[in-house]
């Protein structure tokens, strides 16, 4: 059963950083931002900043990258 759970609160965690990167690239677009750009100001790489956008996880450094990557992306836009 714990197995079970575990495997839910992963998918639920992929649904959300999926929609949160959907969500950030709709920003950035609006800004009339290129990835590009943001990467330019942030010295995130734009295979990271990408990999963000599209809510996949397994292109992205584990640990506490992942959190200071989406964190600086946020307080940019």
């Amino acid at each position: 059963m714990e197995k079970i759970e575990t495997h839910n609160e992963e998918q639920k965690i992929r649904i959300q950083i999926k929609e949160l990167g959907a969500r950030l690239k709709s920003i950035r677009e609006a800004q009339g931002l290129s990835v590009a750009d943001i990467s330019n100001s942030t010295k995130i790489q734009k295979h990271y900043l990408a990999a963000i956008e599209e809510g996949n996880l397994d292109f992205l450094p584990r640990g506490p990258y992942v959190r200071r990557f989406i964190r600086q992306y946020c307080d940019y836009l």
